[in-house]
């Protein structure tokens, strides 16, 4: 009888998927000169796995005020497009042959991010055809991650039950959500510690997982 397999696979977008801190930087940076501010790492590292609605807060706020987080919501959402349209989109290791060998298996893959929806469908429309069965963005929901209302919407679309699920993280927000969603996680941070936990599979990278592997670990945490 061949091995039982998971019914989808769910991925985080920013870090998890792609490797976007750059271009999310770049962005930030050119946006703040412009009003007369600036961010160093440290201050950014705050903002990794954040709703977007958080980052035009703190960036309103970093500006003094001179335009209302909605404003500054809109503005570097068009920013992030453009960036996003022409800048060169690069893969975390591992993840784009695992995303690859999942589609040639028939499993269904969903996008789950906190970017607004113009900004993730702007990268996702360089990506090869039908990479993704389901694209849930920040605009999707009312509380973002690290509650699990994403999730919970990505699994509810796919109509199969949350222990069937694979999830890939890399945030803590992100892992969190996912977790309080009860699908099984894979979490591959980022300079951050995470704690064991029920469920969850913590890994280095992607860089020598394929379906076979992810698969058994599904089945031994699930």
């Amino acid at each position: 009888m061949p091995a039982e397999m998971a019914s989808a696979v769910l991925w985080d977008f920013d870090g998890t998927l792609m490797k976007t801190e750059q271009i999310w930087i770049a962005v930030g940076k050119e946006f703040l000169a412009e009003y007369g501010a600036k961010i160093d790492l440290s201050q950014t590292n705050n903002f990794v796995g954040a709703s977007f609605s958080v980052i035009a807060e703190a960036t309103s706020e970093l500006i003094g005020g001179q335009l209302s987080p909605q404003e500054v919501k809109e503005e570097i959402e068009n920013r992030l497009v453009a960036a996003f349209e022409s800048a060169e989109l690069i893969y975390q290791p591992g993840a784009k042959q695992l995303l690859a060998q999942l589609r040639q298996l028939g499993i269904p893959c969903g996008l789950v991010s906190s970017s607004p929806r113009k900004v993730l469908l702007s990268a996702v429309s360089r990506l090869p055809e039908n990479s993704f069965e389901l694209v849930i963005s920040g605009d999707d929901v009312e509380t973002a991650k690290p509650d699990p209302e994403p999730y919970l919407l990505a699994i509810k679309q796919l109509e199969v039950a949350a222990d069937k699920i694979i999830i890939l993280e890399d945030s803590l927000p992100g892992i969190q959500s996912a977790r309080a969603s009860g699908a099984v996680v894979v979490a591959i941070p980022d300079q951050i510690k995470i704690e064991s936990a029920p469920r969850q599979i913590i890994l280095d990278s992607l860089a020598d997982i394929n379906v076979e592997t992810l698969m058994q670990l599904w089945r031994t945490n699930r």
